[in-house]
C-alpha cells in the first residue's frame, strides 16, 4: 500500500482535480478504488482493464460519491477501456457523466473539462452523430477563446475539430473560413512544417478541391508537399510525402496542366512510374497539351 502522502499526490496527478485527502471512514474504499484504477491503467488487455475500472466505478459511486476525484478517474478509465474495444456507444454515457461532473467540480472553462468535452465530441463524430459533436465543439471553442490565446494548441485543436465536423455536415461555407484562420495561426505560431500546420494545409486543400477550385488548392498542396518533405523525408522513403506528391499531381491533371504534371512526376517519381507513362501518352496524343480539357473525373478520391 502506498504511503498517505503518495496517495495524495497520485490522486492529484491522475485525476487533475482538487487535492482531497480521504476521510478516515472512507480509507478502505479509497484504497480499494485506487488499487483498481492502478490495475486498469497498467493493464494491457482492454477487457481486463474494463473489469478493474468497473470495479473502481462501482466503489466510488456507492461509497465515495459522484463528486469525489477518484470517481472522475474511474469514469475516465472506463471510457478508455470501452473505447479501446470499439464500444463507443457504451462509452458515451460515461463520457457525458464525466463531463457533467467536471463542470460541477471544476467549472466549464477548466482545461480538464475542455479536454473531456472535445473527447466526447470525437466519440459522437466517430459514431456519426455530427450534430451533437458540432454543439459540443461550439461550446468548447467558445470557452477556449476566453481561456486560451488563439495560438494555444488546445484552442487550435478544438477549432480544427469543429472545422472538420462542419465539413462532414456539408457546411462548407462555415468550414472554409475557419480552416483559413486555423492555417494562418498554425503557420505563424507553430511553424510551417509542424504537424498541425501540415494537417491544416491538407484540410483546406481538400475543401477547395471538393468544390472544384483546383487553382486555389494547387499552391496549398505544393506547400503541403514541401512541409511533408521537411518533416517526414523524401518521397521515395516516406508514405506521407508520396501521398502529398500524388495529390499535387491530381490537381495538375484536373486543371489540364499535363506538361506540368509530367515535369512534376519526373522530378519526384521518375520516368518509369506508371502514372508518368500515362501522362506522356496523353500528351503525345494532343496537339496542344497545355490546352488539354479538364476531365470530367477530375475530383480525386481523397477529396470525395
Amino acid at each position: 500500500m502506498l504511503p498517505a502522502r503518495q496517495l495524495h499526490m497520485r490522486t492529484h496527478m491522475r485525476v487533475g482535480t482538487l487535492r482531497l485527502e480521504p476521510k478516515e471512514e472512507w480509507s478502505q474504499a479509497f484504497n480499494g478504488a485506487l488499487q483498481s484504477l492502478e490495475k486498469a491503467h497498467a493493464c494491457k488487455c482492454a477487457k481486463q482493464a474494463e473489469a478493474h475500472s468497473h470495479s473502481a466505478l462501482a466503489t466510488t459511486r456507492a461509497i465515495l460519491g459522484p463528486t469525489h476525484p477518484l470517481h472522475h478517474g474511474a469514469l475516465r478509465e472506463t471510457i478508455n477501456s470501452l473505447s479501446a474495444q470499439g464500444r463507443l456507444a457504451e462509452a458515451v454515457p460515461h463520457a457525458h457523466e464525466l463531463l457533467q461532473r467536471l463542470k460541477e467540480s471544476l467549472g466549464a472553462k477548466h482545461p480538464t473539462t475542455l479536454a473531456a468535452m472535445e473527447e466526447l465530441a470525437f466519440h459522437h463524430r466517430f459514431m456519426g452523430d455530427l450534430e451533437t459533436a458540432e454543439q459540443l465543439l461550439l461550446e468548447s471553442t467558445t470557452a477556449c477563446k476566453e481561456v486560451y490565446p488563439a495560438c494555444h494548441p488546445t484552442s487550435l485543436a478544438a477549432h480544427m475539430a469543429l472545422a472538420l465536423t462542419l465539413e462532414r455536415l456539408g457546411k462548407l461555407d462555415r468550414a472554409e473560413p475557419l480552416m483559413h484562420v486555423n492555417l494562418r495561426i498554425s503557420r505563424v505560431s507553430i511553424g510551417p512544417s509542424a504537424t498541425i500546420t501540415i494537417i491544416a494545409l491538407s484540410n483546406l486543400a481538400r475543401v477547395l478541391v471538393t468544390q472544384g477550385r483546383f487553382a486555389e488548392a494547387e499552391p496549398l498542396l505544393h506547400e503541403h508537399l514541401q512541409a511533408c518533405l521537411e518533416a517526414c523525408g523524401p518521397v521515395e522513403q516516406d508514405a506521407a510525402s508520396r501521398a502529398a506528391a500524388m495529390r499535387v499531381a491530381d490537381v495538375l491533371e484536373a486543371q489540364g496542366k499535363m506538361l506540368d504534371a509530367a515535369r512534376f512526376m519526373g522530378l519526384h517519381f521518375g520516368a518509369k512510374h506508371p502514372r508518368m507513362r500515362r501522362i506522356v501518352s496523353i500528351i503525345a496524343e494532343q496537339k496542344d497539351p497545355e490546352r488539354w480539357p479538364r476531365p470530367q473525373w477530375a475530383r480525386p478520391q481523397w477529396a470525395a
